[in-house]
């Protein structure tokens, strides 16, 4: 009941855009003079910004200036939406482009923000900037043709003051469609409040996809939906991710039985997947072959989650560092995706498909991905899941299949090259 609360609560104060900004901006302030940050300045193993070598992008002398605003620094081996957001950084700054980075709670991030800089995003936080929003963009409203907002209660905050103070062109990435999100999982928990959350997102999401220039979303599928919900709205579709240097599918499946399950548990829906994993997927599966393994690994795995995964005979290891994740892909046979209310396109699907793993999953699991085919396991049935999945266990020719398919399927679509393609009128070319 305590976590239902605290959820519902975080949820109304996203949907009231202004409360949101001025808690989280004071949240950031306040953080950021409790860790005193300004001491670990002499331990930065890069240049501080008077000492930035000339070739910075920093310092450029480009009309292509864009700046992204986001609730906080992107954390890519935490959760997918910081992932497309960073590697839409990169794009960008390959393109030539001078990118700087305002950060809705204002905190720079740690070594997070040290990565971003190294790669040359110039980041606004309060220990580098000590301004208001307002008073900042009013002062350098014409140095940022290009404005680059994402997930609703941020963008329904700043951008009354982006329009008021200046004229650029705001694009808009809202990595899925928030109110489909909370309606698919109010339809199965039947709780009412989530049916009066997910209108109130409708309306916030409606307004800003009538009040930018362009809207981006993970698939067409969700862009003919905000098309169709106001027909005003310049609606396209970007591939969310892309993948340097992709998996090539084994010639002989890997002698294991093992398989993984990857998530970011600060979001509810793969919360509920270990749920159902452990009171009916892995127990079938099992029944079917003995020697099957379950991994779970994710930021924010709770404690109790954890202690339920062992004793359902499931391995959890909560939080794995990219290169541990690499690791834990290379060592399991198949990925499984069982979730069951959701939106947008699943990371965890594309990363498992490009690293040559098969993958069983259900039709939540597999939104936007209608290019998959017959060459993917679907399915909403938990015994039939079950059942698909120890086949991948246990049958090499059938594994070598589906890996060999769905994976050529990822590495023709997830490319940088494509995701630039999606901002045709930016002129993404690499100066």
């Amino acid at each position: 009941m305590l976590n239902r609360l605290r959820r519902n609560l975080k949820l109304f104060v996203f949907t009231c855009p202004y409360v949101a900004w001025r808690l989280i901006s004071a949240k950031g302030y306040i953080l950021n003079l409790i860790e005193m940050r300004w001491h670990s300045e002499q331990n930065r193993d890069f240049p501080a910004n008077s000492l930035i070598k000339r070739d910075h992008p920093w310092n450029k002398k480009t009309d292509k200036r864009i700046l992204f605003i986001e609730q906080s620094i992107p954390r890519a081996d935490t959760n997918a939406g910081a992932i497309t957001i960073y590697q839409f950084m990169e794009i960008f700054l390959h393109a030539g482009w001078r990118v700087a980075l305002w950060p809705q709670d204002r905190r720079f991030g740690g070594n997070y923000g040290n990565m971003l800089e190294q790669r040359g995003v110039e980041i606004l936080s309060s220990d580098r900037l000590l301004t208001t929003f307002r008073v900042w963009w009013r002062a350098n409203t014409d140095r940022y043709p290009v404005v680059i907002l994402s997930r609703p209660a941020v963008c329904a905050a700043f951008l009354p003051v982006l329009k008021k103070y200046g004229n650029p062109r705001i694009l808009y990435y809202g990595h899925d469609l928030h109110f489909s999100r909370l309606q698919s999982e109010a339809e199965l928990t039947r709780l009412p409040e989530l049916f009066w959350f997910a209108r109130r997102f409708r309306k916030m999401e409606s307004w800003i996809w009538g009040n930018v220039h362009r809207t981006y979303y993970p698939s067409a599928e969700e862009a003919d939906t905000v098309r169709s919900l106001v027909p005003h709205s310049d609606a396209r579709s970007v591939i969310p991710y892309f993948f340097d240097g992709m998996v090539k599918t084994s010639e002989c499946p890997p002698e294991n039985h093992r398989m993984l399950f990857v998530g970011n548990f600060n979001h509810p829906p793969n919360i509920d997947a270990v749920e159902w994993l452990i009171q009916e997927i892995f127990p079938a599966i099992k029944n079917r072959c003995t020697k099957a393994e379950l991994r779970v690994v994710g930021t924010g795995l709770p404690e109790d989650l954890q202690r339920r995964c062992k004793k359902a005979g499931m391995d959890s290891s909560g939080w794995l560092s990219e290169e541990a994740l690499a690791a834990a892909y290379k060592s399991c046979r198949l990925v499984l995706v069982p979730l069951r209310f959701g939106a947008g396109v699943k990371h965890k699907v594309v990363a498992a498909l490009a690293q040559g793993l098969p993958v069983v999953m259900t039709r939540i699991g597999a939104q936007g991905m209608e290019w998959l085919g017959d060459s993917a396991d679907i399915t909403d049935n938990g015994p039939e899941f079950a059942a698909a999945a120890a086949r991948l266990l246990t049958d090499d020719a059938y594994w070598l299949q589906r890996a060999a398919t769905a994976s050529q399927a990822v590495r023709n679509r997830f490319n940088a090259q494509t995701m630039s393609k999606a901002f045709d009128e930016l002129d993404l070319v690499a100066s």
